[in-house]
């Protein structure tokens, strides 16, 4: 299993593994990690073997040199900094871990990402962003997209955010118009992202 995984998935992985062995019946699974046979009748012990490894590695997040991890969830990464992946590493705390991943992902969140394209009037490449009505977004505190090009890949030379309105395509620039957004209708997401609350299509057109 990746680690670090919460105790649900945990759970979840072990039972299955189980359901399907007793389906092929099977006394036993193969445990990757030491590539032997356990009996199922023993699972028990791989599941709090695999806990204790998450919570070891949770609580050792801080020195792993690394400010922020991105973990794989459901519906789109999460950024955590190290010190509140840290702050789950006993076994008190771990059992809230599954809690905070999921209130992240919760809100059913547009993930919003950049498409890249030339446009005129504009030198090199730009990373846009594409807004929508009436629904919650994520989009990065920096934004970063890059493109590939003759002399390899290359970091985009503007950053935009764009709407799609009635009449036209309507653009603006990233930090321009993150600093124009009401204050109770934005919030930081993650380590990395906004979240943007639901606005309406006149709003979002007040906004360029």
């Amino acid at each position: 299993m990746p680690i670090p995984s919460t105790s649900y998935d945990v759970e979840v992985f072990y039972n299955l593994a189980n359901n399907i062995a007793r389906q092929w019946s099977s006394k036993s699974i193969v445990d990757v990690v030491y590539e032997q046979d356990v009996l199922l009748s023993d699972i028990d012990s791989l599941k709090e073997r695999d806990i204790e490894k998450n919570i070891e590695f949770l609580s050792n997040a801080g020195s792993f040199k690394l400010d922020v991890f991105q973990l794989p969830s459901a519906f789109h990464p999460i950024s955590i900094e190290s010190h509140t992946l840290q702050s789950f590493g006993t076994r008190e705390s771990y059992a809230l871990f599954a809690d905070y991943l999921h209130s992240r992902q919760e809100i059913g969140a547009y993930y919003c990402r950049a498409l890249t394209a030339s446009l005129p009037g504009l030198d090199g490449v730009s990373g846009i962003y594409v807004l929508i009505e009436d629904g919650d977004t994520i989009i990065p505190i920096k934004p970063d997209a890059k493109y590939n090009s003759a002399e390899g890949v290359k970091e985009c030379d503007h950053y935009l955010i764009a709407y799609n309105s009635e009449s036209e395509i309507l653009k603006t620039e990233y930090a321009s118009f993150i600093t124009k957004v009401p204050a109770n209708l934005i919030e930081q997401f993650d380590a990395s992202n906004w979240h943007l609350k639901p606005m309406s299509r006149e709003l979002l057109e007040s906004l360029f």
